[in-house]
């Protein structure tokens, strides 16, 4: 999820110290099978909003930089709205088009590379960075913050990149249109968020949709929408809305809000529903008005809200949430965030839930679908505070944990399934 997006539905960890005035970003890469000539980063920002040096000359938008000529490190001034992606093997060099996962026809789709999303700026609170495997998978990173060298806080992942790959894989039976690899080699495994033909790969929200249409109960989104706008819809004020969904499939949402006043209908037709609840983006109507969540207002909230209660399986599940002692199915959405468990806590008997986001949220701290920080426990971990700290590190980690393989290449008990994602990298450890 962009950061902007963040921003104007306000769920950040943010601390009470501003932000130094230049930060310094150390790049580490623990990857055997490339070394510091043929490992690189880009960042991806507009080249107004980006400013810093790197071997004393300025920080340049959009080029590659090798992890050699960033060994003393990078001195940032400010980056706004910005990623920074990391390659293996080669660089990303097209100045004028972003890195794609998904779009054979340019040059980056050929290249392994990952990204973390950063914003940082002097006294700005806000300023955060922050692993995303919301939309595909390619390389195991960390983050790591210091102040006078001591560790302050870190992002990481719970299991190496092979684990990672092949249990993402899995959900499409590594299905070669899902799990990208060219000549051999691994490239990345695409997630749910992309073009219709890779959602379609997933588990379908088909059979969840139609239990909620059965329920017995509309479900509740209620919560506060904070903003600070100037019309109606987009300053702040708390919203209750009841959900439903019509014979035909439809969503239909009824309700109102402190500014906007009640009796407002948003309604989301099924086919945009059962496609939009994995990328949480969704085409809707407000009042037979189009709208849409980029339009960032108090309706925006209310159909983030439910996407989310379906990706985290909140939305029609009768099972006892351990905050409140109450089914989630009779509890307002505010209160759903509270729960310490999601996915198939929620939903004990069908998978009625994201399950990429699922894996990725028990095994990273990253953001596993668009607007995953709605939930509460989830919000506390995946977001890396900038404030006050002097140095980032970021690693490119192993792509295989070496003792756990040295140790079964000593006991030659390594399954064959093991090279089934990594192929032949796999003989390089140990």
């Amino acid at each position: 999820m962009s950061y902007l997006k963040k921003v104007l539905f306000f769920y950040f960890i943010v601390s009470s110290a501003v932000a130094l005035a230049q930060i310094n970003i150390q790049v580490i890469n623990q990857n055997t099978d490339f070394n510091d000539s043929n490992t690189f980063l880009r960042f991806e920002s507009d080249p107004n909003n980006l400013s810093g040096t790197i071997n004393g000359e300025p920080l340049i938008a959009r080029n590659s930089y090798s992890f050699a000529e960033a060994k003393n490190g990078i001195n940032l001034d400010y980056n706004v709205g910005g990623r920074i992606f990391f390659s293996l093997g080669e660089p990303l060099n097209n100045p004028n088009q972003p890195p794609e996962p998904n779009n054979p026809s340019i040059s980056s789709y050929h290249t392994r590379f990952d990204k973390i999303e950063l914003t940082y700026q002097p006294n700005n609170p806000y300023s955060v960075a922050n692993l995303t495997i919301i939309d595909f998978f390619s390389i195991p990173l960390c983050l790591k913050t210091y102040k006078n060298g001591t560790l302050v806080n870190t992002l990481d992942l719970s299991v190496d990149g092979e684990t990672m790959a092949e249990n993402l894989a899995q959900l499409t039976d590594s299905n070669p249109q899902a799990v990208i690899r060219e000549r051999g080699k691994f490239l990345r495994v695409l997630g749910p968020p992309n073009s219709d033909n890779i959602s379609d790969l997933y588990p379908s929200m088909k059979d969840y949709i139609d239990s909620v249409k059965a329920a017995p109960l509309p479900f509740q989104i209620q919560d506060h929408y904070w903003h600070d706008g100037d019309t109606p819809q987009t300053q702040s004020q708390e919203y209750s809305f009841f959900g439903s969904i019509a014979d035909n499939g439809d969503l239909l949402l009824q309700g109102g809000a402190d500014m906007v006043g009640g009796d407002h209908t948003i309604k989301i037709l099924y086919n945009d529903l059962l496609q939009g609840i994995y990328g949480c983006n969704p085409a809707y109507f407000v009042d037979d008005v189009p709208a849409s969540i980029g339009q960032n207002d108090v309706y925006s909230a209310v159909v983030r809200d439910t996407v989310a209660g379906f990706n985290l399986g909140f939305i029609g599940s009768t099972t006892t949430n351990p905050a409140t002692g109450l089914p989630f199915n009779i509890s307002p959405s505010c209160e759903w965030w509270l729960s310490p468990k999601a996915f198939e806590f929620a939903q004990p008997i069908r998978p009625f839930y994201n399950q990429w986001g699922r894996y990725i949220s028990e095994h990273s701290n990253s953001y596993s679908f668009p607007f995953s920080d709605v939930w509460r426990p989830v919000k506390r971990k995946v977001q890396i505070s900038l404030t006050d700290i002097d140095t980032l590190e970021i690693t490119i980690k192993p792509d295989f944990n070496n003792s756990y393989f040295f140790n079964n290449l000593l006991n030659k008990t390594i399954p064959n399934a093991v090279n089934k994602i990594f192929g032949s990298q796999i003989k390089k450890t140990g």
